[in-house]
């Protein structure tokens, strides 16, 4: 591999090199570097190696446009680059002041190449935010995020403008219309996200320290929801975090299990009905409740809820807790 890198490339420049993946063409791929005077720079490989933008500061991520295959956008701490022809000899590179420095990763709208999110790293209230002008102006879409760093987003190739993001915490969506983010951890740890990967249908989240997890994407709400062992995403060691929702009822013999991190929620508009063979065992953080349906299945839920229900080992009992507002947690209806 080390033969492929470019000429001169300083090895310990960078922590963790950016890199991407031309959209339809694999032969073509962007590298970002830092020299040891800090000039970063963008190159791209197509073929051989050419230097296509420098600046005065690190590379933090690389991003092509799928619209527009042969535009790619990169940032530093506080800069957008974008360079609109990566094939050319010398293509026209546009460079934009980002809102707020700390910027993580940036992602490109699949059907139109000027709209862009950007998320940032650190404690501070301001965490994504959207341009539809490639930089040029920016709103901000925090929105009801907690303050903790975003360390990558990605829109969905797949839907219009559905938004995943990866924190300290676990995984958010966003979808079209939305006034919030959600957390999206059906199956996932809630750990600290590192990077996120979308195709088929299944998104891949790199942790860190915790491996690799995949589950499905973001769906649409079912009225009845039938959980067993068999369908249960999670393995015999970790649950991770889970969140059923149904428009109607939700039955459940699964075994919850992973001790101490475990979180698992079932939420539906009539019933949660627990059958013979479900156990919550020792440790593990168990809730069911009653509300209206939040679309997906599996789907995540916004908010967090102050009753948690421990379930002695065995018991077979049907639990609810009363109504909350699922978006003002800890606030009754």
């Amino acid at each position: 591999f080390n033969d492929f890198m470019p000429s001169g490339f300083p090895n310990d420049a960078v922590w963790t090199t950016p890199m991407a993946m031309h959209k339809t063409n694999p032969a073509i791929i962007a590298l970002g570097e830092l020299q040891p005077d800090y000039t970063g720079r963008i190159q791209i490989y197509n073929a051989g190696w050419s230097i296509k933008a420098t600046t005065n500061a690190e590379i933090r991520w690389l991003s092509f446009a799928k619209s527009a295959p042969n535009v790619i956008y990169g940032i530093t701490t506080d800069q957008v680059i974008k360079i609109s022809d990566v094939t050319a000899s010398s293509p026209t590179v546009t460079t934009y002041d980002l809102p707020r420095d700390g910027a993580t990763s940036i992602t490109v709208d699949p059907s139109n190449s000027s709209h862009i999110f950007v998320c940032f790293g650190g404690y501070d209230a301001n965490k994504v935010y959207e341009s539809t002008n490639s930089g040029s102006t920016w709103t901000n879409r925090t929105l009801n995020l907690p303050d903790v760093p975003v360390r990558c987003i990605l829109m969905n190739e797949s839907a219009n403008d559905e938004v995943y993001i990866a924190t300290e915490i676990g995984v958010f969506v966003r979808l079209p219309g939305w006034t919030y983010w959600a957390p999206f951890m059906n199956g996932l740890p809630n750990t600290r996200i590192m990077d996120l990967e979308i195709g088929n249908g299944l998104l891949t989240c790199a942790t860190y320290g915790r491996g690799r997890w995949v589950t499905n994407v973001y769906g649409t709400c079912t009225a009845t929801l039938s959980l067993t062992q068999a369908n249960d995403p999670s393995n015999s060691n970790s649950t991770g975090s889970q969140y059923y929702t149904a428009s109607d009822s939700i039955t459940s013999t699964r075994i919850v299990t992973g001790g101490a991190g475990t979180d698992v929620t079932y939420r539906a508009a009539n019933s949660v009905t627990l059958k013979p063979g479900f156990n919550a065992k020792e440790n593990n953080l168990f809730r069911a409740m009653l509300g209206p349906c939040f679309p997906g299945s599996p789907a995540p839920l916004g908010g967090r809820y102050n009753d948690t229900y421990a379930v002695p080992e065995p018991t077979h009992e049907k639990v609810a807790s009363p109504k909350y507002n699922y978006m003002k947690p800890g606030i009754k209806q």
